[in-house]
């Protein structure tokens, strides 16, 4: 049935239903052997992206509540034989795995997280978004109950406390002790439930997460005041476990809306890309087919106003395309017949006809979506380190509670339960867990709103460390398209581009584009290609060649026209020259050059303005790598460097204890992207070149490069401020409750707004302006 759903484009209905289905059993006792078929698959499995025989799985995982649910679902995974890796984001509760399906099924997987007491769900934008209204559903109710009970247990102790001062029978005093015991019984059992079934689950893990301080002060509370109603003698305190309790929800209610609010911002458009799309058959009749039968080859229709829902190539029409979702850029771009366009834009002004070249899962908005999500899910050392501690911190807790306890027990027994449970809640170390996930995801989310695709979890941290910025010339520095300057040519400038543009027309080149704006009435037939030297074609019984000067020269016999178009273009040293030529006859020479991108020479000035030496180290050979140096300001610029010459000069300024940040487009730079401490791809990039890069430029502007090392020291400035409070305030108050100066109550309302305080600062980073 749910096959049948998503075929047919009904997706949506599952953002409607209330909850979710009971899931079949197979009859072999496994309820997700389901997910083991390839069709049930689609959307949340794909392809590893370096290793061909394993899977890669994003899968939601409901019942995360701090650093050690991630610790403990991260090392029962990664136990299992045929698991590659697993990492769990904690900020947004979710799963990437790599894994094996021929020694390990995707169904042993779900089983085994759901044997630890979590709930796996494949990934979907839709199937988070029910994720998200479920859990924030349970949660307001739990709220709700403890709200209710500690108001109604309130009431009683009010009672309770004004008899003991001013008398009360016995009677009444138990029956009103009675009464708020059944209240807080409620409210520990329904509302506590998640407190006790998170300690318990990480003890069985044999790792210490927060919950298990937690879980000790209302139980161990919980069962005194009981054994003291039960007894008749001693003191209760119902209204402080029903007190703690809410206000402990209470600050988790609001991380948690926090946290669904940092998770809605970095979703992609995915979540709002069309059911449905216009197929046009080979009569030029389009008729509405759901996205899921739509197929590669295919041409689809889309109107104006409609998302575009695949990847493609403009075959008719012309109109502006809103590519902000991806670029960063929120005025549309021109698009006409020979232009691509991604899945997820949207088209505004008139009717496309496309050519589909890629769907779903091999579209370029997938590829973002599973960079973005492999970047959240890695963990930096930082954050690794938070983990660390917090575990350790929750030790050193009990242990102290523990010691605390025993100094109260031999001064004042009365007061010693109630001591130890308020350090027990006043030092529990959310804070800690929280510092730099929520950091790291809120940055993500800004830069790639900006534009910039992060790929890699160690670049925000290493991006502070950088003192070098090495860019490549072409296609990065420069535009990466040459354009046609001036033509000189004796015999007619109208004849030789049209016959330049005929036989360029059956060239890939970079060099064919600067012909294309050319309309030809001529045919070129008989086309040979030799690479790096030019193209030889017959034109109407003639023979031409287009090319270099070496290679035309060779072969036109009219060799006095040959040298003084060449006497005259020797001056420039920048340009590229193409000369055309007939054997008999000398056409002409066209002058190509490769323009500097607007917003480089201020892109440089503010990496040299930040303390960052800037050089280019190029392939190219010619004069213009010193040229478009000193245009930039730059003080050297190396020309002439194969893809070795790169590698050894970054890992020459390596050794020498220099952090590198290297910015390239071609396959050339894949070596030198791999190598650097930070690499950064254009995202014209070649397909290599991106999949090795740390993060993408998605609007092709280098003055994002500056911003993004702004944004990687106002992170690491968030996340020290997060640190310093989270130890500071723990510091702080953890002797003041040791000395039994703050209720149990206090200290739960104190770590929960402590824990609020990370998550709001870190919120800050999604205010970064553009």
């Amino acid at each position: 049935m749910a096959a049948t759903i998503i075929d047919n484009g009904l997706g949506d209905y599952y953002q409607h239903r209330d909850s979710y289905a009971e899931v079949a059993n197979s009859g072999e006792g496994n309820s997700y052997t389901l997910f083991d078929q390839p069709e049930f698959q689609q959307g949340f499995v794909v392809p590893h992206v370096d290793q061909s025989a394993l899977l890669s799985a994003r899968i939601s995982i409901g019942g995360i509540s701090c650093a050690a649910c991630v610790w403990l679902i991260e090392q029962q995974l990664n136990s299992l034989q045929g698991v590659n890796k697993a990492i769990v984001n904690l900020s947004q509760h979710r799963l990437i795995i790599d894994f094996n399906p021929d020694t390990i099924a995707l169904s042993v997987i779900f089983q085994k997280i759901a044997a630890i007491g979590y709930h796996p769900a494949p990934f979907s934008d839709d199937g988070e978004e029910q994720m998200l209204k479920q859990e924030n559903n349970t949660a307001l109710r739990r709220l709700g109950i403890a709200g209710i009970g500690m108001m109604q247990v309130g009431m009683y102790a009010i009672a309770l406390h004004a008899g003991s001062l001013q008398g009360i029978s016995l009677e009444q005093r138990d029956f009103l002790r009675l009464v708020s015991a059944i209240v807080a019984t409620v409210v520990v059992f329904i509302a506590a439930k998640p407190f006790f079934t998170n300690a318990w689950r990480s003890i069985k893990g044999r790792h210490l997460s927060m919950d298990v301080p937690v879980a000790l002060a209302i139980g161990l509370a919980y069962v005194a005041s009981c054994w003291a109603t039960y007894q008749g003698t001693g003191e209760v305190y119902f209204d402080s476990v029903s007190m703690f309790t809410f206000f402990l929800l209470l600050g988790r209610y609001l991380e948690m809306r926090a946290r669904h609010f940092n998770r809605r911002s970095v979703k992609g458009v995915q979540s709002s890309m069309p059911g449905f799309a216009w197929l046009v058959d080979d009569q030029g009749e389009s008729q509405q087919i759901a996205i899921a039968q739509l197929e590669v080859g295919q041409t689809i229709l889309v109107k104006p106003g409609e998302q575009i829902p695949a990847d493609g190539i403009i075959t008719q029409g012309a109109s502006a395309v809103d590519e902000s979702a991806f670029s960063g850029e929120y005025l549309p771009i021109d698009k006409t017949a020979g232009d691509r366009v991604i899945a997820g834009s949207m088209n505004t002004d008139n009717n496309l006809t496309i050519a589909v070249e890629a769907i779903g899962d091999a579209s370029q908005l997938a590829t973002i979506n599973r960079l973005l999500d492999q970047a959240q899910q890695q963990k930096p050392a930082i954050g690794k380190l938070a983990d660390k501690l917090s575990s350790m911190f929750v030790l050193q807790v009990l242990i102290i509670s523990a010691a605390v306890y025993l100094f109260w027990l031999s001064y004042s027994p009365d007061d010693a339960l109630w001591v130890a449970l308020s350090v027990l809640v006043v030092s529990c170390p959310c804070a800690l867990s929280l510092a730099t996930p929520t950091s790291i995801t809120a940055a993500t989310a800004s830069l790639r709103e900006r534009g910039v695709l992060i790929s890699r979890s160690h670049v925000l941290e290493s991006l502070n460390n950088s003192d070098l910025v090495i860019f490549d010339k072409t296609g990065t520095l420069t535009s990466g398209r040459l354009e046609r300057i001036t033509t000189y040519a004796p015999q007619g400038e109208q004849q030789a581009l049209a016959i330049a543009a005929a036989i360029e027309f059956h060239s890939n080149h970079p060099i064919a584009f600067a012909f294309q704006d050319i309309a030809f009435t001529c045919k070129a037939s008989d086309v040979i290609i030799t690479p790096a030297k030019g193209l030889q074609a017959t034109i109407e019984n003639t023979v031409y060649r287009i090319g270099t000067v070496d290679f035309v020269e060779q072969f036109c016999l009219d060799k006095h026209a040959l040298e003084q178009a060449i006497e005259q273009q020797q001056d420039d040293t920048d340009s590229q020259f193409i000369f055309l030529a007939s054997e008999q006859q000398f056409m002409g020479v066209f002058t190509l050059n490769d323009y500097l991108r607007p917003e480089a020479i201020d892109a440089v000035s503010q990496l040299q303005s930040l303390g960052k030496e800037v050089i280019i180290l190029s392939g190219d050979p010619s004069n213009a790598v010193h040229s478009i140096a000193q245009q930039l300001s730059i003080k050297l610029a190396i020309g002439a460097a194969n893809p070795a010459d790169k590698l050894a000069y970054i890992e020459q300024q390596q050794t020498a204890g220099r952090h590198v940040i290297m910015v390239g487009d071609g396959i050339n730079d894949v070596p030198v992207l791999a190598a650097a401490d930070v690499s950064i791809a254009m995202t014209q990039a070649a397909d290599l070149a991106r999949t090795n890069a740390d993060c993408m430029l998605l609007n092709n502007r280098l003055d994002m490069v500056p911003a993004l090392l702004d944004t990687a020291a106002e992170t690491k400035r968030i996340i020290r401020q997060n640190f310093a409070w989270s130890l500071g305030y723990n510091v702080l108050t953890v002797p003041i409750a040791a000395a039994g100066l703050i209720p149990p109550y206090i200290a739960a309302i104190g770590m929960s707004l402590s824990s609020l305080i990370v998550v709001c600062n870190a919120l800050r980073l999604l205010k970064t302006k553009r």
